[in-house]
């Protein structure tokens, strides 16, 4: 997220409006989950739920995040069998 002023100065906006000081290097998970664009749709119904996120990105064979699947798409994908292949996809 960009915007005017410095890390600090924004630091320290984010600690008044929210009383604490945390960027996102503070509190993100540094051992991410991924899965990749071929990764069979049960495996990838099993990795959040063994790794405890709700969501994954998609990576491609050059480790780029290609998208997300999240817990919900899941469902949803579980609940309607038969949806063509991106049907998810999002602009």
């Amino acid at each position: 997220m960009t915007g005017p002023g410095t890390e600090k100065e924004r630091g320290t906006q984010a600690q008044a409006a929210y009383g604490f000081a945390h960027v996102v290097s503070d509190v993100m998970t540094r051992s991410v989950a991924t899965v990749g664009l071929r990764t069979a749709f049960k495996d990838v119904v099993r990795t959040p739920q063994a790794r405890r996120v709700s969501a994954l990105p998609v990576v491609d064979g050059s480790g780029r995040v290609a998208g997300v699947v999240s817990e919900a798409e899941n469902r949803a994908r579980r609940q309607q069998p038969g949806r063509g292949h991106g049907a998810g996809r999002r602009a």
